[in-house]
């Protein structure tokens, strides 16, 4: 297979296994036949991009599909032998299961993680596996899209024999299979060899219990549970009464089919293609400069976690507070994570050890920071505050070192301004916490010149983060689409409706918490201290044509900051059993917060909000101002505003994100409710209608993800033009 890195299996490599083993197995000089990966990885699986259209010609449903490409291996009368370096995942997983042998080098990894992009194996994993394995990691490893290492495949059966370190694995392969004593040089084959012959590693009763346990741990297949379920019903298949392999595939196979047309499925494979497309370099990008060592101002809750995420990795981290206090408590942070770590087993001993090593501390901005090749700050959310650490660090820092706010709503080009290197200036956003969240948006400043952004990114990704490159605005992507979403809450409450209701209804639709959930947990006070920055909570300076909502001023004015007093949109016991004393229970003290608020803004009889109501006043503002972000050019394309809410915010990945949720619903039909609710609130500046969405929904566009791609080819075909003139 040679299509390095990943040797996916698209149309042409499956044609080309098909036509290769064809001439294989006729040539009589053939004595073995061996399938391996050019590169460093034998396959990843299936092309991803070909399964957005079945009905192409180079579609899934081409053939030779994968399911006639396993099949004639594991029938061919020749020995054949998958030799495994490096990655063997999905479709690759399967053509090595359909080998007769399976050598792999030391650093072989195979897995099944069709799951992640909301399918199961479809060309026989679910049936040939547990001819291989036991059950229980059968199960783990389709259900989990976990992989399994070389040495722990050998122990439970996967593969046959391992080669040794430096050895040649073709060769090594080939001498192995020489060496088994039902070989038979280029004939007959046993049929103990043919994975789909062989009988159930631990036998079909035992099967079928752990896949009811399987079950019923997994619950119902809706809210994106389908492909884990359908994974389970698939490999019950296998041990059902009177089963057989080909009744099996059979199983499979229609599970497989129903899953590739789902909604959740469309989703994960949209996202997947998104997050690949957004860690892309910009082209033409220069070459990053390594980052080994970071500088970090601030040791609270976000630098802590920003220094830790940093020392994982094995970089070098200067931690800078002028608050001796701060300092250590941010040192005892850190070094509680790296324990935490090695109990977790993500870390051993020695390589905690290592880490802390290289964590060094500093009480202001000065000589230690003078050979980093790369500083974030992450002061609190004052603007004036966070230019002076900027001049500071400018006078500090060597030449060539890039320097990045944490910032999550102030103006990038702003606190740039205050250095006298503004293209070596960037933001990089982190979620908290920021050893855990895995994303990064990566904001370029007016003045940020392509190195420093490329720098950045690539230390995204040093990171093990998914950087999206943004453009710098107030609150960039996440945080400004989150604006109307949060004002409609207010409103809602305002109107009629309880916290209780509107969490309810978006957990229903997926999110992991609700809204007014989300804002205890993250602290009330924060964005109670952004609106008074703004000028928001007072109603002189506020713009007296615009709805606004105190609801949130009076909570804060009261105490109630969320979570970390106890109290916030709902009253947090100490003593509850669930989430460690963190369950939300409704509060009396709220209600009448809210009861009087309505009477002092003239709501004399609060009506009832429907949940689907609740939902659309929800989402849609968000859909509308990410059309804005998109027309202005904050995103470069919709999949980043996507990968930007499913890992920043936890949207639901098997919905794919916002914009691939507005394809879904049609953007006429989004544009037809913005419009309904802007005549219902026209004081709601939100309800007034993208101009991009308008002139796509005028042109007769019927997706944003089809205009994007007819963009980038225009934009492809201009840059092509543009260089062949050049010649």
């Amino acid at each position: 297979m040679t299509a390095p890195p990943l040797n996916p299996l698209s149309h042409a490599v499956r044609q080309a296994l098909m036509t290769h083993l064809a001439t294989a197995e006729k040539d009589p000089a053939v004595q073995i036949i061996l399938i391996t990966g050019a590169g460093t990885n034998f396959s990843a699986g299936a092309d991803i991009k070909e399964m957005a259209d079945l009905s192409g010609s180079l579609g899934v449903a081409s053939e030779p599909q994968l399911t006639t490409v396993v099949r004639a291996i594991e029938a061919c009368n020749k020995p054949v032998i998958a030799a495994i370096d490096g990655f063997a995942l999905g479709g690759g997983c399967e053509v090595a299961l359909s080998c007769h042998y399976r050598v792999a080098s030391p650093r072989a990894r195979l897995g099944l993680p069709e799951v992640k992009i909301g399918l199961i194996p479809g060309a026989g994993g679910t049936q040939r596996l547990p001819r291989l394995v036991p059950i229980d990691l059968a199960l783990h490893m389709i259900t989990t899209g976990a992989t399994v290492k070389a040495g722990d495949a050998l122990q439970a059966g996967l593969v046959d024999h391992i080669s040794a370190p430096g050895q040649d694995l073709i060769a090594a392969a080939v001498a192995h299979v020489r060496g088994q004593p039902d070989f038979v040089e280029g004939g007959h084959v046993a049929d103990a060899r043919r994975s789909g012959r062989r009988a159930l590693v631990s036998g079909a009763e035992a099967i079928s219990e752990a896949c009811a346990k399987a079950l019923a741990k997994c619950g119902a297949p809706v809210m994106g549970r389908e492909p884990v379920w359908s994974a389970i019903e698939a490999l019950r298949a296998a041990a059902a009464r009177g089963a057989t392999f080909e009744g099996g595939l059979e199983t499979e196979g229609h599970l497989f089919s129903r899953l590739l047309a789902s909604q959740q499925s469309r989703g994960r494979r949209h996202l997947f293609l998104a997050e690949r497309e957004a860690s892309r370099m910009p082209a033409p990008s220069p070459k990053p400069s390594p980052v080994k060592q970071v500088g970090i101002i601030g040791a609270g809750t976000m630098g802590s976690g920003i220094a830790i995420a940093h020392l994982m990795v094995g970089l070098e981290v200067v931690l800078v507070d002028a608050n001796p206090e701060a300092l250590q408590r941010g040192v005892k942070l850190v070094q509680g994570s790296l324990m935490r770590a090695v109990k977790r087993g993500k870390l051993s001993e020695q390589a905690a050890m290592a880490a802390g090593a290289k964590l060094k501390t500093a009480g202001s901005i000065g000589k230690e920071l003078s050979q980093v090749d790369m500083v974030i700050e992450a002061v609190v959310e004052k603007m004036e505050l966070k230019k002076a650490i900027f001049k500071q660090l400018d006078d500090a820092c060597r030449d060539g070192a890039v320097l990045c706010t944490n910032t999550s709503t102030l103006d990038v080009d702003a606190i740039a301004a205050a250095t006298r290197r503004p293209h070596a200036c960037m933001g990089m956003h982190f979620f908290s916490p920021a050893q855990a969240m895995p994303l990064v948006e990566c904001v370029r400043g007016r003045a940020s010149s392509p190195h420093t952004i490329a720098t950045t990114l690539g230390a995204a990704k040093r990171l093990g983060k998914v950087g999206v490159l943004v453009g710098n605005c107030d609150g960039f992507v996440g945080n400004r689409m989150l604006k109307g979403y949060q004002d409609e809450v207010l409103f809602m409450l305002e109107e009629g409706a309880t916290p209780r209701q509107i969490d309810t209804v978006m957990r229903d639709f997926g999110m992991l918490l609700g809204p007014l959930e989300t804002s205890d947990l993250a602290g009330n006070d924060i964005s109670w201290l952004i609106r008074k920055a703004r000028g928001l909570t007072d109603p002189a300076r506020r713009d007296p044509g615009a709805r606004y909502c105190a609801l949130g001023d009076a909570l804060c004015e009261a105490g109630r900051f969320g979570q970390k007093v106890g109290r916030g949109w709902y009253r947090y016991d100490a003593g509850d059993s669930r989430s460690k004393g963190k369950a939300p229970q409704d509060d009396p003290e709220v209600a009448a917060l809210i009861d009087a608020h309505r009477r002092a803004h003239g709501v004399a009889m609060p009506r009832a909000i429907v949940a689907d109501e609740i939902a659309e006043r929800c989402l849609l503002p968000m859909l509308n101002e990410a059309f804005l972000i998109l027309g202005e050019g904050i995103a470069d394309r919709p999949g980043d505003i996507d990968v930007v809410w499913v890992y920043g915010y936890a949207w639901p990945v098997w919905k794919g994100g916002p914009m691939f949720w507005a394809d879904e619903l049609g953007l006429d039909v989004v544009l037809a409710k913005l419009r309904a609710y802007g005549a219902r609130h026209p004081d709601v500046a939100h309800w007034r209608p993208a101009p991009l969405l308008e002139e796509l929904v005028a042109r007769g566009e019927t997706s944003v993800m089809s205009w994007q791609r007819g963009r980038a080819a225009a934009a492809a075909a201009a840059a092509a033009s543009a260089q062949s003139s050049k010649l």
